[in-house]
């Protein structure tokens, strides 16, 4: 979020020891102890927005009939174990929901806006754990997501939705409306479309919080396209599809790239299968209110391979950054033209487009390693490594000669002349 309401904590001290540039040099390459680090770091962020709105609330009068759902999904929390509230605290599920639930408060938003995002609480905090009391929560679109990205229940179709009462049995959820007294639906979890190999990363675009609405009017890759908290239905967005490029290509990313597929497994919960609007070229992209979750064109694995490390760079760079400033306040407001987009970028665009891109020039660089790679993909492969470095090249170019880094920043600049050769 990007402010709390009024008596929240300050904002965490940084580690003083992350301050330097040695330390970014390492935290811009795969590194899963340092990443796991920068993480925890971020989850207790996280956590602590939760308790400074969890006062908000029981603060406000208005907000009274809340009061006693919300004291609960706290002492659910704290009964977690530290594992646990990690996961939680890691999920972009969880942090979508304090992110709309914190702006709406902010903002004043009318009841019936706040209202929902109040009640579902329990989904994202106390979620669904197999054997605890039954817990009251709350559907939408026919589908109860919790905080768990792997764990959801898709309700009968003409099912209504609101609160409903619901206990976790294994693989089964057994659930009423909450205000009956049954009979009790004994419905299966709806599992994934897929896991990522050897990860706990699913694979599914099922979640009402996952389907991201875009406006469709605005010209692809522009600020601004994301229309918050608008769930797309539509199947042309979000079809059921077979998502085997997109396993295939973390697969290859495992064997080829282990050290960063390690740290995919620490900061990544979901990849979203999302096919682009008519007209647009979009192979991918992140929301920074849901850490952790990355959408995907489901196209060729080596386009999907190029994607995932693309939008996973993106999320890496926002965790090292939330711990450590790496460009300094006020940059130029002046944009400038890019190989890799159609509008000019600002510098902040541009400090991030020299990241991603180097890093998927390593990781289709240790592809062309492999002796079994048909010809006609290893030239594809290696023009496309060209092409990365070039534009990675010419972005550090345009960074060294406008942006402005922290004295811990210089060490960007250091890696990225190490890495964009």
């Amino acid at each position: 979020m990007s402010a709390l309401p009024p008596g929240s904590p300050p904002a965490p001290a940084l580690l003083p020891e992350w301050q330097n540039a040695d330390f970014v040099r390492q935290a811009l390459m795969p590194d899963v102890g340092i990443t796991e680090a920068l993480v925890q770091a971020s989850v207790q962020n996280r956590l602590d927005d939760f308790a400074a709105l969890l006062q908000a609330v029981l603060a406000s009068p208005a907000l009274e009939r809340h009061h006693a759902r919300w004291q609960q999904a706290a002492r659910d929390l704290a009964a977690r174990t530290a594992a646990e509230r990690f996961d939680i605290g890691s999920s972009p599920l969880f942090r979508h929901w304090l992110h709309s639930s914190g702006r709406a408060l902010i903002a004043g938003a009318p009841a019936p806006a706040v209202a929902p995002l109040l009640a579902a609480v329990n989904n994202y905090v106390t979620g669904l754990v197999d054997g605890a009391p039954a817990v009251v929560l709350v559907a939408r679109h026919a589908c109860i997501e919790t905080w768990d990205c792997a764990t959801s229940v898709r309700l009968p179709p003409g099912s209504a939705d609101g609160s409903w009462l619901c206990q976790r049995r294994g693989d089964t959820v057994l659930l009423c409306p909450a205000d009956t007294a049954g009979p009790f639906l004994s419905l299966p979890l709806q599992p994934p479309l897929a896991m990522l190999p050897a990860s706990g990363i699913a694979v599914r675009n099922d979640l009402p919080a996952l389907r991201i609405t875009l406006d469709e009017s605005r010209a692809p890759e522009r600020e601004g396209t994301v229309q918050d908290d608008a769930v797309d239905l539509r199947a042309s967005a979000y079809p059921a599809c077979d998502c085997a490029s997109i396993v295939d290509a973390a697969h290859t990313v495992l064997t080829r790239w282990p050290d960063a597929y390690d740290e995919w497994r620490c900061m990544m919960r979901v990849t979203v299968p999302r096919l682009p609007p008519p007209g647009w070229r979009m192979n991918g992209f992140t929301i920074s209110s849901m850490q952790g979750a990355a959408w995907i064109h489901p196209s060729d694995p080596v386009s999907a391979l190029e994607s995932l490390v693309h939008e996973h760079s993106h999320v890496k760079l926002r965790y090292v950054e939330e711990s450590v400033p790496l460009l300094q306040p006020g940059q130029s407001d002046a944009r400038f033209a890019v190989g890799w987009r159609s509008d000019p970028r600002p510098l902040v665009g541009i400090f991030e487009g020299v990241y991603v891109h180097a890093h998927c020039a390593m990781a289709l660089t240790r592809c062309l390693a492999d002796d079994a790679l048909p010809t006609s993909q290893r030239t594809q492969l290696a023009r496309r490594v060209g092409e990365l470095r070039s534009q990675a090249q010419q972005g550090l170019k345009l960074l060294r000669s406008y942006a402005r880094f922290t004295p811990a920043g210089q060490g960007y600049l250091q890696w990225a002349q190490a890495v964009c050769v």
